[in-house]
């Protein structure tokens, strides 16, 4: 699935591995940046159940596009 091409839905929270399979960053990786303070903003529930706003994980990828020299 391209990020490009993502329906964006108000208020659609998505879990680790929805955005593994949306982003291709492993769930390890969400949660190494998690534990560092970077990498997507995300919703911690409780002790354990973490969400990430589909929204914010799209602009968060968008804004990193880079272009390629024309």
């Amino acid at each position: 699935m391209s990020v490009a091409n993502v329906q964006l839905r108000p208020n659609q929270w998505l879990t680790e591995k929805q955005v593994e399979a949306l982003t291709g960053i492993s769930r390890s990786t969400l949660q190494k940046q998690r534990f560092k303070g970077t990498g997507f903003p995300y919703v911690k529930i409780g002790a354990r159940l973490v969400r990430y706003s589909e929204a914010e994980v799209v602009n968060y990828m968008q804004s990193r596009q880079i272009a390629p020299d024309a």
